[in-house]
């Protein structure tokens, strides 16, 4: 009776069943939470709630700006290391609660979507930038462990899968652990990160153009140290685009 409800095949068994728990268990709708008919991926009314950046950015780390600022006030005074950045969204609302459920309350399925949305917005950049891999910002091991997941690295296979640039996932390493950056400025921010990263020697990146993977741009204290570590493997060029940033209108 089974064999005539299923489909033949592994893989028929295997959409049956994902379909099975989608049915018992309804996918949550990552930017409000709440529980969506079988096969949505996420509310349509929530992407309107979605801050878009479709007006000026930094010329540097792609922060939303007023008409006529070519630099946010940070990249003004602080020369950073990385060539160009590109927030998809402004770190706020839906897209904020979406990226602290992510982190905290264990939502990894929500880097599934919000990784093909950042794609969607950072694919032309990504382009124009002729990058060749995506590097996700790591995570130490402890932390890592205790989290269960890196969530740069999930979102940066997810963004791989929709642009076709291939993800190296154990290329830059995070060699030790760091004080919480939540509390820290500008200047402890970067005295945290010093040394904190380097590049495996079997790495393929020397003469490339790489992209970082992160979820959160704020003062680019993490990009520049995981930036530095690649221009010391040999990399050609380092640009870095994330889920949310900041905004300095």
């Amino acid at each position: 009776m089974v064999s005539k409800i299923l489909p033949f095949g592994e893989e028929g068994r295997r959409k049956a069943f994902s379909l099975l728990l989608d049915v018992l268990y309804p996918p949550r709708c990552p930017l409000c939470g709440e529980a969506m008919p079988v096969g949505q991926k996420i509310h349509p009314e929530c992407i309107g709630k979605i801050q878009r950046i479709t007006g000026h950015r930094c010329a540097k780390c792609g922060k939303p700006t007023d008409p006529g600022e070519r630099l946010c006030s940070d990249c003004a005074e602080t020369p950073h290391r990385f060539n160009a950045g590109f927030g998809a969204f402004v770190y706020d609302g839906v897209i904020r609660d979406a990226i602290l459920a992510m982190k905290f309350r264990g939502k990894k399925e929500y880097a599934d979507m919000l990784g093909l949305l950042t794609a969607r917005e950072a694919e032309a950049f990504l382009r124009m930038n002729h990058t060749q891999y995506l590097i996700p910002v790591p995570m130490h091991r402890k932390k890592k462990r205790m989290r269960g997941f890196n969530q740069a690295e999930v979102l940066a296979v997810r963004i791989g899968q929709y642009t076709g640039i291939p993800v190296l996932k154990d290329v830059l390493v995070r060699t030790r652990g760091t004080a919480a950056m939540k509390a820290l400025d500008t200047g402890e921010r970067r005295k945290n990160l010093s040394g904190a990263f380097r590049v495996n020697g079997r790495s393929p990146i020397a003469g490339k153009s790489l992209c970082l993977i992160d979820d959160i741009y704020t003062t680019g204290a993490t990009a520049d140290a995981c930036a530095e570590a690649c221009f010391a493997a040999g990399a050609a060029r380092v640009v870095i685009v994330t889920v949310g940033t900041g905004d300095d209108r």
